[in-house]
């Protein structure tokens, strides 16, 4: 194994690289997003094929960040489909929530509230 040593421009660690790039909403712990660029998708898991949403998110909770919301969860999509409706006919290309998700597995509940 050969070793090399990176140094950014900086000289520091760059953090971001060891992150996922994806949102993980976690059970009671609310998420302030900025989405963008949301899209429909179809996701194969298994042999079997599964529409869905995803979406850039430019900030979580106050931070700038380059990641991806990406779901399958009719219960998600069901609670953004009101706020990406009313951002494209008012001509937004961005929308700014808070997503809270209670419960887990088939009890699975997502309130999603606009935030200014």
């Amino acid at each position: 194994m050969t070793e090399v040593e990176k140094v950014s421009e900086n000289g520091s660690i760059e953090w971001g690289l060891f992150e996922s790039k994806y949102i993980k909403l976690e059970e009671a712990e609310p998420s302030d997003l900025t989405l963008t660029d949301w899209r429909q998708t179809e996701e194969e898991y298994q042999g079997e094929v599964s529409d869905g949403i995803r979406c850039e998110v430019i900030s979580e909770n106050g931070q700038e960040v380059k990641k991806i919301l990406k779901s399958t969860s009719k219960r998600l999509i069901t609670a953004l489909k009101p706020h990406i409706i009313a951002a494209e006919k008012s001509g937004e290309k961005k929308i700014r929530v808070r997503i809270t998700k209670t419960g887990s597995k088939f009890n699975t509940q997502y309130n999603v509230k606009p935030l200014n």
